[in-house]
């Protein structure tokens, strides 16, 4: 029900706003060709609809989608830039010991949690940690990303 009416709400939004700007070049549109008129009308009108549609459903993935404890805490952990610096030991003291090692082990990779969106029948996200060492062996960024899905998945 709440996701109709926002449905809804945004499209009236949409159309108000194009009223507006129609309203507003009105008088530059005065003596030009009726059929130039229309299609200029509907061009805004298509316009504003598509971009507050754009933008409900922007607004409503981010306020429906909630993340569990462990993918607020990796995110954190990452942005938090806490890890920049540190030795491998120092990441597997803290973060333990990494289940994924890439090829050339100069990146660790971790669980980092998931994301849920209540409103797309509980579509689950789930996130990976990349933490990325230099030639020192000390961490030069760390990164959350969501990998693509596979056919196993």
């Amino acid at each position: 029900m709440y996701y109709n009416l926002w449905h809804y709400g945004s499209l009236f939004i949409g159309i108000v706003i194009s009223v507006i700007i129609i309203l507003l070049i009105r008088k530059k549109l005065m003596g030009k060709n009726k059929k130039l008129k229309i299609l200029v009308y509907a061009i805004i009108i298509i316009f504003c609809i598509l971009v507050f549609k754009k933008l409900e459903d922007s607004a409503w993935t981010y306020l429906s989608t909630i993340p569990d404890e462990v993918y607020t805490e990796m995110k954190e952990i990452c942005y938090s830039k806490r890890l920049i610096g540190l030795s491998k030991e120092e990441v597997i003291a803290l973060l333990g010991k990494p289940p994924t090692l890439d090829i050339d082990s100069k990146r660790f990779i971790y669980y980092a949690g998931k994301t849920t969106n209540y409103l797309d029948s509980g579509k689950e996200t789930y996130y990976r940690l990349w933490v990325k060492f230099d030639e020192n062996d000390r961490v030069e960024g760390a990164y959350i990303w969501c990998p693509p899905k596979t056919v196993a998945d």
